[in-house]
C-alpha cells in the first residue's frame, strides 16, 4: 500500500509543480495598465497602474505602448520599445504633438523629413516617407493626404484610394465620408460611392448611425441613408457605448440609440462614454457621471479627460495628474501629453 501511495505521489507531484508554474506563468501574463508619463522639464518614463517605476530608464519623451510597442524619444529622435524596456527599432523620426505613432493593426505612422509613411513592428517601412499627412490604420485602410488631396492606402502599400478628395474621414464599419465638389457622401473600400449626403454636415458611422445637420439641426441615419433619428438638436456627436452626446437650449445631455433621453440636456459640456463614464462640465468646472447620470468624480477640475483602463487625466489650477476612479493620485504633476494603455504579455 505505501510503495502504491509513493507511486501515485511521484506521478502527481510534477503535475501539481508544472500546473503551479502554468498559473504563475498565466498571471504574470494578465493584461496590465502601463502609464507613459511625460514630465514638464522634458523627460519620460513609464510607470504601472499603482505608479511603480519600470524598466529603471529615462527618455526625453514617451509615448502609450500599442501593439505590444512604445514610442520613446532619445537624442532628439524618436522609436520604439518592447515591453521588457528594450529599444526594438531605433530612434530615427520625427514626431510632432499632432501625431500619434501608435501601432494599429501591425502598422504604425511615421514622420521623416517632413514626410510621412508607415512602418511595420519588426521596423519595416511598409509605405514610403512621402505623404504630407497619415493617419492610423482602420479596416485595413490608412488615411493619407498628398498635394492638398485625401486619399487611402492599404497595408501592402498600396494607394488603393487616390488622393482626390478635398477632406475624408478614417473608415469606420466599412464606409468612409468624403467631401468633393461641395459635397459629402460615403464610401466603401472599392471607393464606389453608396450613398450622397444633402446635408449640411455629418459625422462618421459609429454603432450604425451617423449624425448629420440639416437647417440647422442635427439628427442620425443609418448606413442605408435612411433618417432614424429626426433632426431636432442644435449639435449632436457620435454613439459610444450606446448613448450620444446631443445639445439642446443652450445645454448638453445624451439620448439613446431610439432617440430617447437617457441624461438630460443639464451639463456646459459633455464628453463621450467610456468603460461606463463620461467627462461633464458644470458651474465651470469638470467631473465624471456614470450612465446613470450619478457623479462619479465631483466638478472640482479644470479639466478632466475620459476615463480609460480604470484611470483619468485630471487638471488642477496649472498642475496636472492622473487619478483613478477611487480618487486616488497614481501620477502627481506630469505633463498633459501622458497616456497610458492596456499592455498584453
Amino acid at each position: 500500500m505505501k510503495s502504491i501511495q509513493l507511486l501515485l505521489l511521484g506521478i502527481l507531484m510534477p503535475m501539481v509543480c508544472a500546473w503551479g508554474q502554468s498559473s504563475q506563468q498565466g498571471e504574470n501574463h494578465a493584461p496590465r495598465v502601463i502609464i507613459a508619463v511625460n514630465t514638464t522639464h522634458g523627460e519620460g518614463y513609464f510607470v504601472d497602474s499603482e505608479g511603480n517605476r519600470l524598466f529603471n530608464k529615462k527618455f526625453e519623451g514617451v509615448g502609450p505602448f500599442s501593439e505590444g510597442l512604445a514610442r520613446v524619444k532619445q537624442n532628439g529622435k524618436w522609436g520604439y520599445i518592447n515591453t521588457k524596456g528594450e529599444v526594438v527599432i531605433p530612434c530615427m523620426y520625427d514626431w510632432s504633438r499632432n501625431d500619434s505613432g501608435e501601432f494599429s493593426e501591425g502598422l504604425a505612422c511615421v514622420k521623416q523629413n517632413g514626410r510621412y509613411g508607415f512602418i511595420n513592428t519588426e521596423g519595416e517601412k511598409v509605405v514610403p516617407c512621402i505623404y504630407d499627412e497619415g493617419d492610423a490604420f482602420a479596416e485595413g485602410h490608412a488615411l493619407v493626404k498628398q498635394h492638398r488631396k485625401y486619399g487611402f492606402v492599404n497595408a501592402k502599400g498600396e494607394e488603393v484610394i487616390p488622393c482626390i478628395y478635398t477632406y475624408a474621414y478614417p473608415f469606420s464599419e466599412g464606409l468612409a465620408l468624403v467631401w468633393q465638389n461641395g459635397r459629402y457622401s460615403f464610401i466603401n473600400t472599392k471607393q464606389e460611392e453608396v450613398f450622397c449626403c444633402t446635408y449640411e454636415n455629418a459625422r462618421t458611422f459609429s454603432e450604425g448611425l451617423s449624425c448629420v445637420k440639416q437647417n440647422g439641426k442635427w439628427g442620425y441615419i443609418n448606413t442605408k441613408g435612411e433618417a432614424i433619428i429626426p433632426r431636432t438638436f442644435e449639435e449632436a456627436e457620435n454613439f459610444s457605448e450606446g448613448l450620444a452626446r446631443v445639445k439642446q437650449n443652450g445645454k448638453w445631455g445624451y439620448i439613446n440609440t431610439k432617440g430617447e433621453v437617457a441624461i438630460p440636456c443639464t451639463y456646459r459640456e459633455v464628453g463621450d462614454f467610456n468603460g461606463g463614464l463620461a467627462r461633464v462640465k458644470q458651474n465651470g468646472k469638470y467631473g465624471t457621471i456614470n450612465r446613470k447620470g450619478e457623479v462619479v468624480v465631483p466638478c472640482i477640475y479644470s479639466w478632466i479627460t475620459d476615463f480609460s483602463e480604470g484611470l483619468t487625466k485630471i487638471e488642477k489650477g496649472k498642475s496636472w495628474s492622473i487619478i483613478n476612479q477611487e480618487g486616488k493620485v497614481i501620477v502627481a504633476n506630469c505633463d498633459r501629453s501622458t497616456q497610458w494603455s492596456k499592455v498584453e504579455e
